[in-house]
């Protein structure tokens, strides 16, 4: 089971540099969804989506970048 962290997170294309920025009550859960998303080629953000299919899966990192009370 994955823990709840109530959180900021980042998206970063490690390519381009550019970033989407999240928040989340369970910001793990919620990267996942964002990847699985992302790898069926479903994403809600096209730009992102586009960024993903163009850059592929590799040149992205997904990471909190700070924690934060519910």
């Amino acid at each position: 089971m994955i823990p709840k962290i109530s959180a900021i997170y980042c998206i970063e294309n490690l390519k381009t540099n550019r970033k989407y920025i999240g928040k989340s009550v369970n910001a793990l859960e919620r990267m996942k969804q964002h990847q699985r998303d992302l790898r069926r080629n479903d994403h809600k953000n096209e730009y992102l989506q586009r960024s993903w299919n163009k850059n592929g899966e590799k040149n992205f990192a997904f990471y909190i970048i700070e924690e934060c009370p519910v």
